[in-house]
Protein backbone atom coordinates (compact mmCIF):
# COMPACT_ATOMS: atom_id res chain seq x y z
CA UNK A 1 0.00 0.00 0.00
CA UNK A 2 1.68 3.59 -0.99
CA UNK A 3 1.15 6.66 1.35
CA UNK A 4 -0.91 8.09 -1.18
CA UNK A 5 -3.04 5.20 -1.21
CA UNK A 6 -3.22 4.77 2.99
CA UNK A 7 -3.97 9.02 3.55
CA UNK A 8 -6.75 8.65 0.96
CA UNK A 9 -8.01 5.50 2.50
CA UNK A 10 -7.47 7.71 6.59
CA UNK A 11 -9.71 10.84 5.16
CA UNK A 12 -12.46 8.67 4.00
CA UNK A 13 -12.73 6.98 7.29
CA UNK A 14 -12.57 10.44 8.58
CA UNK A 15 -15.05 11.66 6.08
CA UNK A 16 -17.66 8.56 6.73
CA UNK A 17 -17.29 9.13 10.71
CA UNK A 18 -18.16 12.31 10.45
CA UNK A 19 -21.11 12.09 8.88
CA UNK A 20 -22.41 9.21 11.03
CA UNK A 21 -21.80 11.50 13.77
CA UNK A 22 -23.71 14.46 11.59
CA UNK A 23 -26.59 11.84 10.77
CA UNK A 24 -26.90 10.72 14.88
CA UNK A 25 -26.54 14.12 15.44
CA UNK A 26 -29.84 14.97 13.55
CA UNK A 27 -31.68 12.28 14.92
CA UNK A 28 -31.25 13.33 18.55
CA UNK A 29 -32.25 16.49 17.32
CA UNK A 30 -35.47 15.65 15.84
CA UNK A 31 -35.86 13.32 18.70
CA UNK A 32 -35.24 16.11 21.47
CA UNK A 33 -37.99 18.16 18.99
CA UNK A 34 -40.51 15.52 19.09
CA UNK A 35 -40.51 14.90 22.69
CA UNK A 36 -40.79 18.91 23.36
CA UNK A 37 -43.43 19.70 21.33
CA UNK A 38 -45.25 16.66 23.07
CA UNK A 39 -44.70 17.10 26.26
CA UNK A 40 -43.58 21.05 26.57
CA UNK A 41 -46.60 23.19 27.10
CA UNK A 42 -46.62 26.04 24.54
CA UNK A 43 -45.85 29.42 26.00
CA UNK A 44 -47.40 32.41 25.99
CA UNK A 45 -45.74 34.93 24.05
CA UNK A 46 -45.23 32.39 21.16
CA UNK A 47 -49.06 31.22 21.25
CA UNK A 48 -50.22 34.72 21.27
CA UNK A 49 -47.67 36.73 19.32
CA UNK A 50 -44.33 35.23 17.52
CA UNK A 51 -45.69 31.76 16.61
CA UNK A 52 -48.22 33.38 14.84
CA UNK A 53 -46.35 35.93 12.34
CA UNK A 54 -45.65 33.97 9.24
CA UNK A 55 -49.31 33.26 9.22
CA UNK A 56 -49.96 37.32 8.98
CA UNK A 57 -47.24 38.14 6.97
CA UNK A 58 -48.73 40.30 4.89
CA UNK A 59 -49.77 42.58 8.19
CA UNK A 60 -47.72 41.44 11.03
CA UNK A 61 -49.46 44.41 12.85
CA UNK A 62 -53.06 43.02 13.20
CA UNK A 63 -51.15 40.90 16.16
CA UNK A 64 -52.00 42.54 19.37
CA UNK A 65 -48.97 42.76 20.99
CA UNK A 66 -46.25 43.00 18.35
CA UNK A 67 -44.17 45.83 18.66
CA UNK A 68 -40.44 44.35 16.76
CA UNK A 69 -39.44 45.84 13.46
CA UNK A 70 -41.34 43.59 10.91
CA UNK A 71 -38.17 41.82 9.82
CA UNK A 72 -38.01 39.79 12.56
CA UNK A 73 -39.80 37.32 10.74
CA UNK A 74 -36.77 36.59 8.66
CA UNK A 75 -35.53 34.84 12.42
CA UNK A 76 -38.46 33.14 12.79
CA UNK A 77 -39.64 30.72 9.71
CA UNK A 78 -40.37 28.36 12.43
CA UNK A 79 -43.56 30.28 13.30
CA UNK A 80 -44.71 28.61 9.72
CA UNK A 81 -44.92 24.94 11.93
CA UNK A 82 -47.59 23.75 13.49
CA UNK A 83 -47.90 25.65 17.09
CA UNK A 84 -46.62 23.09 19.25
CA UNK A 85 -43.35 22.43 16.53
CA UNK A 86 -42.45 26.04 16.11
CA UNK A 87 -43.00 26.00 20.22
CA UNK A 88 -40.07 23.03 20.33
CA UNK A 89 -37.97 25.18 17.92
CA UNK A 90 -38.06 28.52 19.75
CA UNK A 91 -37.52 26.83 23.14
CA UNK A 92 -34.53 25.10 21.52
CA UNK A 93 -32.81 28.13 20.27
CA UNK A 94 -33.67 29.84 23.59
CA UNK A 95 -31.28 27.18 25.19
CA UNK A 96 -28.80 26.63 22.90
CA UNK A 97 -27.77 30.53 21.37
CA UNK A 98 -26.82 31.59 24.68
CA UNK A 99 -25.08 28.18 25.74
CA UNK A 100 -23.39 28.78 21.97
CA UNK A 101 -22.37 32.48 23.05
CA UNK A 102 -20.70 31.97 26.19
CA UNK A 103 -19.00 28.77 24.35
CA UNK A 104 -17.72 31.25 21.42
CA UNK A 105 -15.98 33.82 24.22
CA UNK A 106 -14.82 30.64 26.88
CA UNK A 107 -14.07 27.58 25.37
CA UNK A 108 -10.36 28.27 24.90
CA UNK A 109 -10.53 28.01 28.73
CA UNK A 110 -11.84 24.94 28.86
CA UNK A 111 -14.96 23.06 30.40
CA UNK A 112 -13.59 23.79 33.61
CA UNK A 113 -14.93 28.03 32.81
CA UNK A 114 -17.53 26.76 30.11
CA UNK A 115 -20.01 24.42 32.37
CA UNK A 116 -20.04 26.30 35.34
CA UNK A 117 -21.08 29.59 33.20
CA UNK A 118 -23.54 27.42 31.46
CA UNK A 119 -25.12 26.16 34.84
CA UNK A 120 -25.51 29.54 36.06
CA UNK A 121 -27.57 30.77 32.99
CA UNK A 122 -29.72 27.68 33.27
CA UNK A 123 -30.73 28.40 36.81
CA UNK A 124 -30.83 32.48 36.24
CA UNK A 125 -34.40 33.28 37.38
CA UNK A 126 -35.00 35.49 34.29
CA UNK A 127 -34.00 32.28 32.12
CA UNK A 128 -36.48 30.14 33.98
CA UNK A 129 -39.32 32.77 33.16
CA UNK A 130 -38.19 32.96 29.50
CA UNK A 131 -38.45 29.08 28.69
CA UNK A 132 -41.84 29.69 30.69
CA UNK A 133 -43.24 32.44 27.95
CA UNK A 134 -40.98 30.75 25.55
CA UNK A 135 -40.10 34.70 24.05
CA UNK A 136 -37.68 35.16 21.06
CA UNK A 137 -34.38 36.73 23.69
CA UNK A 138 -31.98 34.14 21.60
CA UNK A 139 -33.02 36.73 18.80
CA UNK A 140 -30.34 39.36 20.35
CA UNK A 141 -27.76 37.16 21.46
CA UNK A 142 -28.01 35.95 17.97
CA UNK A 143 -26.22 38.83 17.66
CA UNK A 144 -23.13 37.94 19.34
CA UNK A 145 -22.54 35.25 17.39
CA UNK A 146 -22.80 36.67 13.29
CA UNK A 147 -20.60 39.07 11.72
CA UNK A 148 -20.85 42.68 12.57
CA UNK A 149 -22.56 43.73 9.53
CA UNK A 150 -25.55 42.10 10.67
CA UNK A 151 -25.15 42.74 14.57
CA UNK A 152 -26.96 45.90 14.08
CA UNK A 153 -30.21 44.86 12.34
CA UNK A 154 -30.52 41.77 14.77
CA UNK A 155 -29.72 44.05 18.36
CA UNK A 156 -33.02 46.12 16.20
CA UNK A 157 -35.02 43.87 16.69
CA UNK A 158 -35.19 43.77 20.32
CA UNK A 159 -33.23 47.12 21.23
CA UNK A 160 -34.85 46.95 24.51
CA UNK A 161 -32.33 44.29 25.95
CA UNK A 162 -28.70 45.07 24.96
CA UNK A 163 -29.13 46.97 21.94
CA UNK A 164 -26.62 49.80 23.33
CA UNK A 165 -23.73 47.32 22.27
CA UNK A 166 -24.88 48.70 18.50
CA UNK A 167 -23.39 51.71 18.91
CA UNK A 168 -19.94 50.88 20.52
CA UNK A 169 -18.97 48.22 17.69
CA UNK A 170 -20.56 50.68 15.63
CA UNK A 171 -17.62 53.01 16.57
CA UNK A 172 -14.94 50.68 17.58
CA UNK A 173 -15.49 49.64 13.74
CA UNK A 174 -14.37 53.41 12.69
CA UNK A 175 -18.26 54.30 12.06
CA UNK A 176 -18.19 52.28 8.35
CA UNK A 177 -21.61 52.78 6.79
CA UNK A 178 -21.48 49.53 5.89
CA UNK A 179 -22.69 48.42 8.97
CA UNK A 180 -25.64 50.27 8.85
CA UNK A 181 -26.58 49.15 5.33
CA UNK A 182 -28.56 45.80 6.09
CA UNK A 183 -30.57 47.99 8.67
CA UNK A 184 -31.33 50.78 6.65
CA UNK A 185 -32.39 48.13 3.62
CA UNK A 186 -34.43 46.16 6.08
CA UNK A 187 -36.33 49.24 7.51
CA UNK A 188 -36.97 50.43 4.24
CA UNK A 189 -38.51 47.02 2.61
CA UNK A 190 -40.52 46.77 5.75
CA UNK A 191 -41.94 50.16 4.47
CA UNK A 192 -42.49 49.00 1.10
CA UNK A 193 -44.30 45.70 2.23
CA UNK A 194 -46.14 47.53 5.46
CA UNK A 195 -46.38 51.16 5.19
CA UNK A 196 -45.86 53.11 8.20
CA UNK A 197 -46.24 50.18 10.34
CA UNK A 198 -44.14 52.13 12.94
CA UNK A 199 -47.30 54.33 13.33
CA UNK A 200 -49.83 51.87 13.69
CA UNK A 201 -48.52 50.03 17.34
CA UNK A 202 -50.92 49.67 19.50
CA UNK A 203 -49.47 50.63 22.92
CA UNK A 204 -52.88 50.79 24.24
CA UNK A 205 -52.22 47.09 24.91
CA UNK A 206 -48.99 47.16 25.65
CA UNK A 207 -49.97 49.29 28.80
CA UNK A 208 -51.53 46.93 30.71
CA UNK A 209 -48.80 44.41 30.48
CA UNK A 210 -46.38 47.01 31.70
CA UNK A 211 -48.47 47.68 34.88
CA UNK A 212 -48.44 43.67 35.36
CA UNK A 213 -44.82 42.53 34.13
CA UNK A 214 -42.50 45.98 33.96
CA UNK A 215 -39.70 44.71 35.07
CA UNK A 216 -37.55 48.16 34.03
CA UNK A 217 -36.65 50.94 36.69
CA UNK A 218 -37.15 53.62 34.28
CA UNK A 219 -36.81 56.60 34.98
CA UNK A 220 -35.34 56.36 38.32
CA UNK A 221 -31.83 54.73 37.01
CA UNK A 222 -31.64 56.57 33.60
CA UNK A 223 -28.47 59.19 35.29
CA UNK A 224 -27.16 55.45 35.76
CA UNK A 225 -27.74 54.10 32.45
CA UNK A 226 -26.34 57.26 30.96
CA UNK A 227 -23.21 57.62 32.57
CA UNK A 228 -22.46 53.67 31.36
CA UNK A 229 -23.66 54.72 28.57
CA UNK A 230 -21.25 57.57 28.23
CA UNK A 231 -18.44 55.26 30.50
CA UNK A 232 -18.62 52.82 27.38
CA UNK A 233 -18.56 55.22 24.46
CA UNK A 234 -15.17 56.42 26.29
CA UNK A 235 -13.37 53.05 26.80
CA UNK A 236 -15.30 51.17 23.60
CA UNK A 237 -16.52 48.56 26.39
CA UNK A 238 -19.93 46.98 24.35
CA UNK A 239 -20.49 45.12 27.34
CA UNK A 240 -20.48 48.29 29.82
CA UNK A 241 -22.84 49.85 27.00
CA UNK A 242 -25.55 46.74 26.55
CA UNK A 243 -25.77 46.70 30.05
CA UNK A 244 -26.83 49.93 30.01
CA UNK A 245 -29.20 49.83 27.88
CA UNK A 246 -32.24 48.34 29.86
CA UNK A 247 -31.90 51.06 32.51
CA UNK A 248 -32.93 53.81 29.80
CA UNK A 249 -36.30 52.09 28.34
CA UNK A 250 -39.55 52.02 29.73
CA UNK A 251 -40.48 48.85 29.55
CA UNK A 252 -39.41 45.20 29.68
CA UNK A 253 -40.18 42.22 31.26
CA UNK A 254 -38.31 40.29 33.51
CA UNK A 255 -36.69 37.41 31.72
CA UNK A 256 -35.46 40.85 29.28
CA UNK A 257 -32.91 40.96 32.22
CA UNK A 258 -31.72 36.96 30.48
CA UNK A 259 -29.60 38.32 27.74
CA UNK A 260 -27.65 40.87 30.03
CA UNK A 261 -26.77 38.36 32.21
CA UNK A 262 -25.23 36.54 28.85
CA UNK A 263 -23.58 39.44 27.95
CA UNK A 264 -21.62 40.14 30.95
CA UNK A 265 -20.61 36.91 31.17
CA UNK A 266 -18.74 36.84 27.96
CA UNK A 267 -16.07 38.91 29.83
CA UNK A 268 -16.82 39.50 33.32
CA UNK A 269 -17.84 35.87 34.68
CA UNK A 270 -17.30 37.53 38.59
CA UNK A 271 -19.68 40.67 37.72
CA UNK A 272 -22.38 38.11 36.14
CA UNK A 273 -21.89 35.84 39.48
CA UNK A 274 -23.15 38.90 41.18
CA UNK A 275 -26.07 39.91 38.74
CA UNK A 276 -27.21 36.14 39.53
CA UNK A 277 -26.81 35.74 43.08
CA UNK A 278 -28.75 39.32 43.44
CA UNK A 279 -31.82 38.44 41.30
CA UNK A 280 -31.50 35.08 43.56
CA UNK A 281 -32.07 37.19 46.83
CA UNK A 282 -34.55 39.77 44.63
CA UNK A 283 -36.89 36.53 44.06
CA UNK A 284 -36.28 34.48 47.10
CA UNK A 285 -37.17 38.52 48.99
CA UNK A 286 -39.99 38.58 47.05
CA UNK A 287 -41.75 35.25 46.76
CA UNK A 288 -41.53 35.63 50.51
CA UNK A 289 -42.83 38.73 50.74
CA UNK A 290 -46.15 37.65 48.77
CA UNK A 291 -46.30 34.89 51.13
CA UNK A 292 -45.43 32.22 47.98
CA UNK A 293 -42.28 30.90 50.23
Amino acid sequence: MTLTTARNQATTRVQLWTGVKFGLLLVALAGVLYILSEAYPVGVDWQLTFGRLWHHWDNPYTIRGLYNPGWIMLYLPHSLLPLQWGNAINLLLNVSVPGAVIYKYWHKDGPRVVIPLWVMLYTFPPFLDLVRTNNIEWVPLLALLLPDSWLIATLAVKPQSIGGAALIRWKTRGFDWRLLLPTVSLFIASIVLWGLWFTRLDFAVAEGAWAVANFSPFPYFVPLGVWMLWKAWQTDNEVLAGTATPLLVPYFAGYGIFPVLVLIATKYRREAFYLWVGLWLYFVIEGKRAGML
